[in-house]
């Protein structure tokens, strides 16, 4: 949604309604603040402004962040939808005539300024966020894969930008901002949705005390509490680590 904040006010009002704790209370303030950042941001403004005006948006994946050479670079149809305020104006006046509108861009990308047949427009929310692809061992994609699986991705499901794991910054594979985001998804934080190659859909967590990066390669592998392991990757993942913490105890 292309949303105007409501007020913090009104956050407070539905935390405390909804008997929100004290860790959830955080996380929806921290997201709240950011929108409100977000939707005075200059350059934000102007991507949405321009493209309601033209009708059209740039659709861009780029893998060279993920150390994958895939560069795709589409434009699409877009649109903003103007959707009912949910929020009551009589309990929050200041909601009265708020922007509230739905963004919509076309599922094909337009080929030479046109759209194709079949195309239409279809809501969105944000960008997709992968937070791993891996191979059926729990390992990160090499590069080459990578790229494949990022055209693959780009086609099925319009995804535009890599995963977090093989995220690489200054020739680095694990760094700061990288480790919160891995952070708020281990147990006590936000559950992924995890498609395992067996079929199986679950919620869970990354194992943070099974998985590794090696900066060498910057590849490493993944293991989730709540999701698809490989049994005979994970036995092996536990007993390197068990071997690991008995040497450094000796």
């Amino acid at each position: 949604m292309w949303a105007e904040p409501v007020p913090v006010e009104y956050v407070f009002d539905r935390l405390a309604a909804n008997g929100a704790d004290e860790l959830t209370r955080d996380i929806v303030l921290q997201r709240f603040y950011l929108r409100e950042s977000e939707w005075v941001n200059p350059d934000i403004r102007s991507v949405i402004n321009n493209a309601d005006k033209s009708g059209t948006i740039a659709w861009t994946l780029n893998g060279s962040g993920n150390g994958a050479s895939t560069l795709i670079e589409h434009t699409r149809a877009f649109g903003l939808k103007p959707q009912p305020n949910p929020v009551s104006t009589k309990k929050w006046p200041s909601m009265e005539g708020r922007t509230y509108e739905q963004v919509q861009v076309s599922n094909k990308p337009l080929v030479n300024g046109k759209a194709l047949p079949g195309s239409f427009l279809v809501p969105i929310t944000q960008d997709v966020d992968m937070m791993a692809v891996l191979t059926a061992s729990g390992q990160i994609l090499d590069a080459v894969q990578r790229s494949k699986v990022y055209e693959y991705l780009s086609d099925l499901i319009g995804i535009e930008h890599g995963e977090t794991p093989s995220w690489i910054k200054n020739g680095e594979i694990i760094f700061q901002a990288k480790a919160k985001i891995l952070a708020d998804a281990i147990s006590g934080g936000e559950a992924l949705a995890i498609f395992g190659p067996d079929g199986s859909v679950t919620a869970g967590f990354y194992n943070a005390a099974l998985t590794t990066f090696n900066n060498v390669t910057k590849t490493g592998n993944i293991f989730f509490e709540g999701g698809y392991n490989n049994p005979y990757y994970l036995w092996k993942a536990k007993l390197q680590t068990s071997l690991g913490n008995f040497a450094g105890g000796l």
